[in-house]
């Protein structure tokens, strides 16, 4: 044998090796991208199925919540579970509305000549409006979310009563219209 044919021979096989080297890649990418999209189907099969379950579990927890929510309002008595009633209706049915209404409150106080002069001459609106805003905001949770009877109550109720004690010219016509406003008008708001 000559030494051509060898290394023609050898050049064949070479090539021929890489073109298999070339089909086993091509095909090991194919199977990667195959690999790859039944793993991204599998994931997101997964997280669907752990989604709708969640949403499924949150639905029935709502509805079952919703059912117990209505069994306890249609067993509150009207005259003995008042203050129950009213808190629910504004913190758990309503709470944007009776918040949005509180707002709206605070500031119809302005209304009012008497009371625009006190306001005015307190200057509370123009130096620190946000302070008496949560101030009124806080004192108003504690009336509706703790009875006036409870330590809570009681307090918020002396507290009023000595900041308004500070300023002697709100009559007690005045005082008493404007605690009638904010415990009425979320009210009024929820009925619309």
């Amino acid at each position: 044998m000559s030494l051509v044919p060898i290394k023609e021979e050898v050049a064949l096989k070479s090539y021929c090796h890489s073109d298999e080297n070339k089909k086993r890649d091509v095909r090991r990418a194919q199977l990667d991208q195959e690999m790859s999209l039944a793993f991204t189907t599998l994931v997101g099969s997964l997280v669907a199925a752990l989604v709708g379950c969640s949403m499924a579990w949150w639905t029935t927890r709502c509805r079952r919540l919703r059912r117990l929510r209505h069994k306890m309002v249609e067993a509150l008595d009207e005259r003995r579970d008042r203050h129950a009633i009213i808190t629910h209706t504004l913190y758990v049915e309503f709470p944007f509305l009776s918040a949005a209404s509180i707002d709206f409150v605070l500031f119809r106080s302005f209304c009012f000549p008497s009371m625009s002069r006190i306001l005015r001459a307190s200057a509370h609106f123009r130096t620190d409006h946000r302070k008496r805003y949560d101030d009124t905001d806080l004192l108003l949770r504690e009336f509706l979310l703790h009875h006036v009877d409870s330590p809570h109550g009681s307090a918020a109720v002396r507290r009023m009563n000595y900041l308004h004690g500070l300023y002697p010219s709100i009559s007690n016509a005045d005082f008493i219209y404007v605690l009638c406003l904010f415990i009425l008008y979320p009210m009024k708001w929820a009925a619309r």
